[in-house]
């Protein structure tokens, strides 16, 4: 399976949930890099945008909401969530395996950004941003 075909597929997993609530989902390219072919999509919704890339499984999922913006690890582990989060151990030998993990983070974790203004996740950006861009090792 390409990373194309990978996105495309996963599809079928995260538009049921984004779908509803508003977000469209939007191709953002695919090329070639030094580490193989990769492909990047984002669902959009107003100021609120989820970005993800796919090389050889799901990775560099990015909350933005307005000018600010921070990646799906550093958000579980602002959250206290990060030995929990499902997308975090996910099993990379499955295509699509990040995908029903990243649903169920969204589920579990984001209903302010899914279903809100992602006031949440504006806060927690401008607080990593405060810190330098990266958090201290006594987060969990």
């Amino acid at each position: 399976m390409t990373p194309g075909e990978a996105i495309e597929a996963g599809r079928t997993i995260l538009d049921p949930l984004l779908a509803p609530a508003g977000f469209r989902r939007e191709s953002l390219g695919e090329g070639r890099g030094s580490g193989g072919p990769f492909a990047q999509a984002a669902y959009v919704k107003g100021d609120l945008r989820l970005e993800f890339s796919y090389r050889w499984a799901l990775g560099d999922v990015r909350y933005q909401v307005g000018g600010a913006s921070i990646e799906h690890a550093s958000l579980m582990r602002m959250l206290g969530a990060y030995r929990s989060a499902k997308y975090l151990s996910f099993d990379r030998a499955d295509p699509l395996a990040g995908f029903v993990a990243l649903h169920d983070d969204l589920v579990a974790y984001r209903d302010d950004f899914v279903h809100g203004q992602g006031s949440i996740v504006r806060r927690l950006a401008a607080e990593l941003q405060a810190l330098g861009g990266s958090l201290p090792s006594t987060l969990p």
